[in-house]
């Protein structure tokens, strides 16, 4: 799903970029109101012009660092100088061009808002809603970029409702919006409204010049969001009629089929046909721009894995990631792809390889995700697994310690249908990476020490959630245990009696009961309470029991 969504926004933001980069009529605006603008003598109109134009050429040129530093002169040179507001609009809106063909998200979203404010503030009398529907379209795109879907769908709807208002006829730019629509329902899961939109798009585009362009993207939503609803008959019949279409166009097969195939292949390898997902993928041309290279690298490597061929699947992935980290692609789907071949060089059991991906993409995910997130936590602890299975068990013990520091202040998924799955994985994780702290604890230095990092925990964990209620009995058990190898014996015991008695009371996923009275067995014995250590065997025993 992933991959196939990449690949047909990509397709339908290529189309965006056919127009007078956004919107033809906003060029005469501009002409007009840069013109009739007063400039200062020490900045001659020359040379303003001469400034426009240039970053002009360096956005068309896709030369997006040059035309960051010459957006940033043309809006500090707009506002020191107070220009008229149109002046410093088309500053930022460069700017935020510039930013955005530089994946560099948040400041492409930051100029773009600015822009919409300073647009607001010019009057009525001079300004164009199609400038608007332009400033909302690449917000959108930002939002896009970013599987932003609430926020994308948002601003779509408002660009196309700008680009309505600007033109009485059916423009391309109306096409584009709804088709963005479309692929964000598709995104979203809500198949109805995605079918509904590329429906509505495909007859908006009859009457443009070139229709069968946006027939590829059109039909290739109705393919996926038919392949989804498991109407598999209907899903074939769009997937060819998407091909069909792709080869028919001006465009040519090179930029118009790579998203169709890499859907086609992603719908294969759902119905278990992953051979013909990978014939189809292989099939693609290798002179493919590096945007689509590195989703076709990735969907190859997604098959490998569902093959369980992990050093090819890692490889892939890897390979995907630095083209996708060449090409500007969000962050995110560079670290996505990293991650993912870290996981998959640890299956293939090359240790010293998944080390060295973990090792690079640590630094990467307090940018992306932020330090206290699932995925930071998640990649801490397997980068954890992969240094202890190295022996390396210090830094081991430092990055499980940073998962479980990143496990306290992330935000737990709120409870419903749709984020069960998260949830499981969360309490999975938090059992694992707490396990894996007290099994490191080899010496009892080293116990001491985790002993003392789990008391500390235990006093600033939170009890807001069933996630975190979870993470305090879990280390709650874990100080038991670590009392028992430290000779504590009286405090083992008040910890596991207190895991015992909070989870009669309140039963949590996560927490082996069974073993939890093991463990105060053996320190019964210790103690030679023989009676006592009976009884809690003998309770163990019933519930494994029960359980089997």
């Amino acid at each position: 799903m992933r991959v196939r969504q990449v690949a047909i926004n990509r397709y339908t933001a290529n189309s965006m970029k056919k127009h007078n980069r956004r919107f033809p009529n906003s060029n005469i605006f501009w002409a007009a109101a840069l013109s009739a603008s007063f400039v200062t003598p020490a900045f001659s109109a020359g040379d303003w012009e001469e400034l426009v134009d240039s970053t002009d050429q360096a956005l068309l040129k896709q030369q997006f660092r040059e035309a960051e530093l010459k957006s940033l002169e043309v809006v500090r040179v707009a506002r020191e100088r107070q220009f008229p507001l149109p002046k410093l609009l088309k500053g930022l809106s460069c700017l935020g061009e510039a930013y955005a063909g530089q994946g560099k998200w948040k400041l492409a979203e930051d100029a773009f808002k600015q822009a919409i404010a300073v647009h607001s503030k010019i009057p009525d009398t001079i300004r164009l809603h199609a400038d608007l529907a332009n400033m909302k379209a690449e917000l959108a795109e930002v939002y896009t970029a970013e599987n932003d879907w609430p926020r994308a769908e948002k601003e779509w709807e408002s660009a196309r409702k700008f680009w309505q208002e600007a033109m009485p006829i059916t423009t391309e730019p109306m096409v584009v919006a709804t088709v963005k629509l479309a692929q964000i329902y598709l995104a979203e899961g809500n198949y109805a409204d995605a079918i509904e939109s590329a429906g509505l798009a495909e007859k908006m585009s009859a009457s443009l010049k070139s229709p069968e362009s946006y027939k590829v993207a059109t039909q290739t939503v109705l393919a996926c969001a038919y392949a989804k609803r498991g109407q598999s008959k209907e899903a074939e019949g769009h997937f060819r009629q998407a091909l069909a279409a792709a080869k028919r166009s001006d465009n040519g097969q090179l930029r118009d089929t790579t998203p169709v195939v890499l859907s086609y292949a992603d719908y294969l390898s759902s119905c278990g046909r992953l051979n013909e997902a990978l014939s189809a993928l292989r099939q693609l041309e290798n002179s493919l721009p590096v945007c689509f290279q590195a989703d076709r690298l990735f969907a190859i490597a997604q098959i490998y894995r569902q093959q369980h061929q992990y050093r090819q699947a890692a490889s892939y992935y890897e390979r995907a990631a630095n083209l996708y980290s060449s090409s500007n692609a969000s962050r995110k789907m560079v670290v996505g792809a990293l991650i993912a071949a870290a996981t998959m060089s640890y299956s293939a059991h090359d240790l010293p390889w998944s080390a060295r991906i973990c090792d690079e993409v640590i630094p990467m995910m307090g940018a992306t995700y932020g330090s206290d997130n699932f995925q930071t936590a998640s990649i801490l602890c397997h980068a954890g697994n992969v240094y202890k299975t190295l022996a390396q068990f210090d830094r081991a013990d430092i990055l499980y310690k940073r998962a479980l520091g990143a496990e306290l202040r992330m935000p737990m998924p709120r409870p419903s249908v749709g984020n069960e799955r998260i949830g499981r994985n969360v309490i999975g994780l938090l059992t694992n990476t707490a396990d894996a702290i007290v099994q490191l604890s080899v010496s009892t230095k080293h116990a001491e020490k985790t002993y003392t990092f789990f008391e500390e925990q235990l006093k600033v964990c939170p009890n807001d959630c069933l996630e975190r209620r979870l993470l305090k009995r879990l280390i709650t058990w874990k100080l038991g245990e670590l009392a028992a190898r430290l000779g504590k014996l009286d405090e083992s015991v008040a910890f596991c009696q207190l895991v015992v008695q909070q989870q009669e009371n309140d039963i949590l996923p996560g927490i082996d009961l069974p073993r939890v009275l093991e463990t105060m067995a053996s320190v019964y014995m210790r103690q030679q309470k023989y009676k006592l250590a009976n009884e809690a065997l003998s309770r163990a025993k019933l519930l494994r029991a029960s359980k089997a």
